[in-house]
């Protein structure tokens, strides 16, 4: 999926548990997973949207929200070449720190270390 469509996903299930904990007055409520037969998640990340995928922890969701990540075979994370021009729009190769720095953001939300092989991402 892409990257906008996952950050909709996440804003969408933090938005029913927001309403939920709301009209349930702080109580402390058990959510199902969203995704839970879930085994590989790719997400597809056009250098326009890295802001997304670095956007998810902010929507205060764990990553068990939305799948198991025990039973999660493969994360991967495929971003477009900085090398290609794929839009007209952009002007400037995006600087690969800036890249990273998104990319950390989100591996630490997923949990990258404990994932260990089971994650990776690679340039389309």
């Amino acid at each position: 999926m892409d990257a906008s469509i996952f950050e909709m996903i996440t804003a969408g299930i933090a938005t029913i548990y927001t309403r939920e904990r709301i009209s349930h007055h702080e109580q402390n409520i058990n959510h199902p997973t969203f995704l839970p037969n879930l085994k590989e998640l790719t997400i597809r990340v056009p250098l326009r949207e890295l802001s997304y995928l670095s956007r998810t922890p902010d929507y205060g969701l764990s990553p068990e929200s939305i799948f198991e990540r025990r039973a999660l075979y493969l994360c991967r994370i495929c971003l477009s070449s900085s090398k290609r021009r794929h839009f007209a729009s952009q002007k400037l190769a995006i600087p690969s720190r800036r890249i990273n720095r998104h990319l950390e953001i989100f591996k630490k939300w997923i949990d990258a270390q404990s994932l260990k092989e089971r994650y990776c991402h690679h340039y389309l």
